[in-house]
Protein backbone atom coordinates (compact mmCIF):
# COMPACT_ATOMS: atom_id res chain seq x y z
CA UNK A 1 0.00 0.00 0.00
CA UNK A 2 1.76 3.18 -1.52
CA UNK A 3 -1.14 5.50 -1.14
CA UNK A 4 0.06 9.20 -0.21
CA UNK A 5 -2.29 9.49 2.48
CA UNK A 6 -0.70 6.66 5.01
CA UNK A 7 3.22 8.18 4.45
CA UNK A 8 2.82 9.09 8.09
CA UNK A 9 2.75 5.29 8.67
CA UNK A 10 5.72 3.72 7.18
CA UNK A 11 8.81 3.55 8.85
CA UNK A 12 12.31 3.05 7.33
CA UNK A 13 13.47 0.00 8.36
CA UNK A 14 16.98 0.45 6.29
CA UNK A 15 18.11 3.00 8.58
CA UNK A 16 16.55 1.27 11.75
CA UNK A 17 19.56 -0.24 13.96
CA UNK A 18 19.47 -3.31 15.78
CA UNK A 19 17.33 -3.10 18.77
CA UNK A 20 14.31 -1.69 20.42
CA UNK A 21 12.72 1.64 18.58
CA UNK A 22 9.51 3.15 19.78
CA UNK A 23 6.63 4.47 17.46
CA UNK A 24 3.35 6.06 18.35
CA UNK A 25 0.68 6.75 15.51
CA UNK A 26 -2.67 8.87 15.32
CA UNK A 27 -5.86 7.69 14.31
CA UNK A 28 -8.92 9.73 12.94
CA UNK A 29 -11.71 9.63 10.95
CA UNK A 30 -9.79 10.39 8.17
CA UNK A 31 -7.39 7.58 8.76
CA UNK A 32 -10.41 4.85 8.60
CA UNK A 33 -12.50 6.89 5.67
CA UNK A 34 -9.06 5.39 3.64
CA UNK A 35 -10.21 2.06 3.49
CA UNK A 36 -13.05 1.58 1.23
CA UNK A 37 -14.21 -1.85 2.90
CA UNK A 38 -13.62 -0.04 6.56
CA UNK A 39 -16.47 -1.22 9.38
CA UNK A 40 -14.91 1.97 10.56
CA UNK A 41 -16.65 4.94 9.94
CA UNK A 42 -15.62 7.39 12.91
CA UNK A 43 -12.31 6.56 14.94
CA UNK A 44 -9.40 8.78 16.99
CA UNK A 45 -6.82 7.45 19.36
CA UNK A 46 -3.56 6.27 19.27
CA UNK A 47 -1.59 3.08 18.34
CA UNK A 48 1.69 2.66 20.01
CA UNK A 49 4.61 0.28 18.72
CA UNK A 50 7.48 -1.25 20.00
CA UNK A 51 10.09 -2.70 17.66
CA UNK A 52 12.82 -5.15 18.18
CA UNK A 53 14.70 -5.51 15.67
CA UNK A 54 17.80 -7.97 15.28
CA UNK A 55 19.68 -8.87 11.96
CA UNK A 56 17.47 -11.82 11.03
CA UNK A 57 13.92 -10.41 12.60
CA UNK A 58 11.65 -7.77 13.68
CA UNK A 59 9.42 -8.06 16.88
CA UNK A 60 6.58 -5.51 16.74
CA UNK A 61 4.34 -5.15 19.61
CA UNK A 62 1.37 -2.94 19.51
CA UNK A 63 -1.08 -1.60 21.72
CA UNK A 64 -4.13 0.45 21.20
CA UNK A 65 -6.16 3.30 22.86
CA UNK A 66 -8.92 4.06 20.62
CA UNK A 67 -12.41 5.08 20.56
CA UNK A 68 -14.87 4.19 17.90
CA UNK A 69 -18.10 5.01 16.66
CA UNK A 70 -20.60 2.27 16.80
CA UNK A 71 -24.41 2.25 16.38
CA UNK A 72 -26.33 -0.06 18.45
CA UNK A 73 -28.06 -3.03 16.52
CA UNK A 74 -30.97 -2.97 19.64
CA UNK A 75 -32.11 1.10 19.58
CA UNK A 76 -29.68 2.09 16.78
CA UNK A 77 -28.63 4.46 18.93
CA UNK A 78 -24.52 5.87 18.28
CA UNK A 79 -22.21 5.14 20.78
CA UNK A 80 -18.67 5.19 21.53
CA UNK A 81 -17.03 1.73 21.72
CA UNK A 82 -13.18 2.07 23.41
CA UNK A 83 -10.59 -0.32 21.94
CA UNK A 84 -7.73 -0.95 24.51
CA UNK A 85 -5.84 -4.27 23.18
CA UNK A 86 -2.53 -5.28 22.46
CA UNK A 87 -1.11 -7.21 19.28
CA UNK A 88 2.10 -8.95 18.20
CA UNK A 89 3.39 -9.67 14.96
CA UNK A 90 6.89 -10.89 13.80
CA UNK A 91 8.83 -10.30 11.03
CA UNK A 92 11.73 -12.39 9.36
CA UNK A 93 13.84 -11.28 6.96
CA UNK A 94 13.74 -13.58 3.83
CA UNK A 95 14.16 -14.01 -0.50
CA UNK A 96 10.39 -13.20 -0.89
CA UNK A 97 7.65 -11.60 1.02
CA UNK A 98 5.13 -13.78 2.00
CA UNK A 99 2.61 -14.22 4.94
CA UNK A 100 3.00 -17.31 6.58
CA UNK A 101 0.15 -16.55 9.34
CA UNK A 102 -2.01 -13.53 11.08
CA UNK A 103 0.88 -12.21 12.56
CA UNK A 104 4.16 -14.22 10.89
CA UNK A 105 5.51 -12.75 7.68
CA UNK A 106 8.44 -12.73 5.92
CA UNK A 107 9.83 -9.81 3.88
CA UNK A 108 12.36 -9.21 1.45
CA UNK A 109 15.78 -8.63 2.90
CA UNK A 110 15.93 -5.54 0.51
CA UNK A 111 13.43 -3.98 1.58
CA UNK A 112 13.46 -0.28 3.08
CA UNK A 113 10.37 0.53 4.29
CA UNK A 114 7.81 -1.14 5.93
CA UNK A 115 3.95 0.45 5.74
CA UNK A 116 1.67 -0.05 9.03
CA UNK A 117 -1.25 1.94 8.05
CA UNK A 118 -3.56 -1.97 6.78
CA UNK A 119 -2.30 -3.62 9.90
CA UNK A 120 -3.15 -1.07 11.95
CA UNK A 121 -6.93 -0.50 10.77
CA UNK A 122 -6.72 -4.71 10.57
CA UNK A 123 -6.15 -4.67 14.12
CA UNK A 124 -8.48 -1.97 15.18
CA UNK A 125 -11.85 -3.61 13.11
CA UNK A 126 -10.82 -6.97 14.53
CA UNK A 127 -11.74 -5.35 17.80
CA UNK A 128 -15.50 -4.68 16.70
CA UNK A 129 -17.82 -6.55 18.54
CA UNK A 130 -20.41 -8.79 16.23
CA UNK A 131 -23.57 -7.65 18.16
CA UNK A 132 -23.03 -3.73 18.69
CA UNK A 133 -25.15 -3.08 21.72
CA UNK A 134 -25.06 0.23 23.24
CA UNK A 135 -23.73 0.25 26.83
CA UNK A 136 -26.56 1.82 28.64
CA UNK A 137 -28.47 -1.27 27.62
CA UNK A 138 -25.73 -3.93 28.29
CA UNK A 139 -26.72 -4.64 31.98
CA UNK A 140 -30.43 -4.57 30.98
CA UNK A 141 -30.42 -7.48 28.98
CA UNK A 142 -30.80 -10.94 28.86
CA UNK A 143 -27.19 -12.65 28.33
CA UNK A 144 -28.38 -14.32 25.41
CA UNK A 145 -28.70 -11.01 23.31
CA UNK A 146 -25.29 -9.23 24.14
CA UNK A 147 -23.65 -12.64 23.26
CA UNK A 148 -20.29 -11.58 21.34
CA UNK A 149 -17.65 -14.20 21.38
CA UNK A 150 -17.03 -18.11 21.94
CA UNK A 151 -15.80 -17.13 25.64
CA UNK A 152 -18.65 -15.28 26.46
CA UNK A 153 -21.17 -17.44 26.04
CA UNK A 154 -23.85 -18.35 28.18
CA UNK A 155 -23.63 -21.47 29.97
CA UNK A 156 -26.27 -24.52 28.75
CA UNK A 157 -27.64 -26.19 31.15
CA UNK A 158 -26.55 -24.81 33.95
CA UNK A 159 -27.66 -27.26 36.77
CA UNK A 160 -30.97 -26.11 36.80
CA UNK A 161 -34.10 -27.96 35.10
CA UNK A 162 -36.19 -25.82 32.75
CA UNK A 163 -39.75 -26.43 31.92
CA UNK A 164 -39.72 -28.12 27.87
CA UNK A 165 -42.13 -26.92 25.98
CA UNK A 166 -44.90 -30.07 25.42
CA UNK A 167 -44.22 -29.06 21.68
CA UNK A 168 -40.68 -30.48 21.68
CA UNK A 169 -41.62 -34.06 24.18
CA UNK A 170 -42.82 -35.20 20.48
CA UNK A 171 -39.11 -34.49 18.96
CA UNK A 172 -37.76 -35.80 21.77
CA UNK A 173 -38.99 -39.31 21.65
CA UNK A 174 -38.06 -39.58 17.86
CA UNK A 175 -34.91 -38.58 18.56
CA UNK A 176 -34.03 -41.35 21.46
CA UNK A 177 -35.47 -44.23 19.39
Amino acid sequence: MGRREFKEYEINIARMANGLHVFEFEVSDSFFSCFSDSLIEEGKGKAFLEIEKSETMMTLDFHFDVSVGLVCDVTLEPFDFPIHSDRKVIMKFGEEDEELSDDVFIIKHDRHTIQLAELIHEFVSLEIPMKKVHPSLADDMRPELIYTSGNDAPEENSGSEEETDPRWEVLKKLKEK
